[in-house]
This record gives C-alpha cells, structure tokens and sequence, in this order.
C-alpha cells in the first residue's frame, strides 16, 4: 500500500513538472535554438514513456506473485511454478529485471529534462 502511495505521490509531481514543460516549449520556440530544445526534450519524453511502458509491465509481473507470506514454507513452495522465461526466469525475476530497467529510465528522463536549459543564464529560466 506504501509503494502506490508513493508512486502515485511522484507521478503527481512529475505529471505537473511536464504540463508546465509541455507548455512552456509552445510558448517559446524560437529558430534553431527552438529546435535544439524540442529534441532535447523529445529524447527526455521517450525515456519517460518507455520508462511508463516499462513501468506497467513490471506490475504485471508484480502481480503474477506465486508465493505467499501468510503461508508456512512448504506450502507457499507448493505455489511455486515452473519457470516461464527461457526455462530460467520465473515473474519474480522479471519483474525485478523490468522494474529495474523502468527505474533506470526514469532516472535518464529526470537527468535530462532540464539539459534544454544548459545555456540559458539563471535569471531567465521560468520557475514553476
């Protein structure tokens, strides 16, 4: 329950974070410079998209659980599967792989978010 409360807590930010971003690129797009700032921004939205898409897989796999805490041990083995993921991985490893990969990406589109202000001095950047 803590985990989606915090998700969703930093989706809120970040969603408001990229409204303002998204509009701020139509109120100002101006010449070459305008354009540099458009790709540099399109590279930091594919990250969050693929990072979103990434994202919804790994709950998928979250929620394909095949054990139990509220049973003893021999019988949450009882509920174990055979592995699915080239005869090695069962879900629980790949959600571990993709929810890594989805936090990775994240990470990317936060660290590049802002790179179209670089050049931009400090006085001038709209703060919101």
């Amino acid at each position: 329950a803590i985990l989606v409360i915090l998700a969703v807590n930093v989706a809120f930010g970040l969603s408001y974070y990229m409204v303002n971003k998204i509009l701020e690129i139509f109120k100002n797009h101006e010449g070459e410079a305008g354009q540099r700032q458009w790709a540099m921004r399109f590279f930091s939205f594919t990250f969050f998209l693929l990072a979103l898409v990434l994202g919804l897989v790994a709950m998928f796999f979250y929620n394909k659980r095949h054990a139990s805490r509220n049973f003893t041990p021999p019988e949450s083995r009882n509920l174990n599967n055979v592995c699915e993921w080239m005869d090695f991985f069962d879900s629980h490893d790949m959600w571990h792989f993709v929810s890594a990969t989805a936090l990775f990406l994240s990470f990317i589109f936060l660290l590049t978010i802002d790179d179209d202000l670089l050049d931009t001095p400090w006085d001038s950047i709209q703060v919101f």
